[in-house]
């Protein structure tokens, strides 16, 4: 077992306002424990190379680049969104995964070169940071007829690696199964429950506030011990989310 002296490492902006944000504080342990996590998933034959425009300092970025330091990947990276260099992009640099979130799949598929573009290098699409409508899902993977899914997942700044995903075909010996409208099963080595207002544990398909725990909690918030000590109580991360666990988890 490694150990590791108590020190920031990054401090990124957490609850998706950066003009009034919490920064939550992690630390050099934390993020190694959160990259020596168990792949899930296979990549694409050859070099992967991912698409990236979301912020670095969001805890979806932070985790799509550190990530790629542990296998070959190429990280295009687009320092401002722009639709039209997105479209350029992707035949360009032979991009294989796009990770997008839902406010710019709408306008990919709603602008009039998602119909004519080379898109046929892609290989891997997912979304996060916010939910995705099914129908937006519909859409995007007709203009994608190649690709049989949009994978995504649960996620957030407080807890550095992604909490769920959304599982492929086969994974857990077909026991996962990819429900619609479902935020997937839990990654490894993430612990989570389901609570009532009054604390107890929420039964099977009962919703509740979701707590989660593991090696990629962050410290807490930068100058701010009162929201720290309301949203990390015992281990566990208050995530303020509102959710349910069916039967199988």
């Amino acid at each position: 077992m490694h150990h590791f002296s108590l020190r920031y490492t990054v401090i990124m902006a957490s609850h998706g306002n950066i003009a009034y944000a919490n920064v939550a504080t992690t630390e050099y342990g934390k993020e190694i424990g959160k990259i020596q996590a168990p792949p899930v998933w296979n990549t694409p034959e050859g070099i992967q190379v991912d698409f990236l425009v979301v912020p670095l300092y969001h805890s979806l970025g932070f985790h799509i680049a550190s990530f790629n330091f542990i296998k070959p990947t190429t990280i295009v990276i687009l320092p401002k969104w722009n639709i039209d260099v997105f479209f350029d992009s992707i035949p360009k640099y032979h991009i294989t995964t796009l990770m997008l979130v839902p406010s710019l799949i709408h306008q990919i598929v709603h602008h009039p070169r998602s119909q004519t573009a080379d898109l046929s290098s892609v290989k891997t699409i997912g979304s996060a940071a916010a939910h995705l409508p099914p129908q937006l899902s519909e859409q995007l993977l007709a203009r994608f007829p190649h690709l049989e899914r949009v994978g995504g997942g649960y996620g957030l700044s407080e807890f550095t690696m992604p909490v769920t995903m959304r599982p492929l075909p086969g994974m857990l010996n077909g026991r996962a199964k990819d429900k619609p409208g479902s935020v997937g099963i839990l990654f490894p080595g993430v612990e989570a429950r389901i609570i009532r207002p009054d604390g107890s544990l929420a039964g099977p398909n009962e919703a509740g506030e979701l707590l989660v725990r593991g090696a990629a909690t962050v410290l807490g918030y930068k100058g701010n011990e009162k929201a720290t000590r309301e949203t990390f109580v015992d281990g566990w991360v208050r995530t303020g989310d509102r959710m349910r666990i069916d039967e199988e988890g």
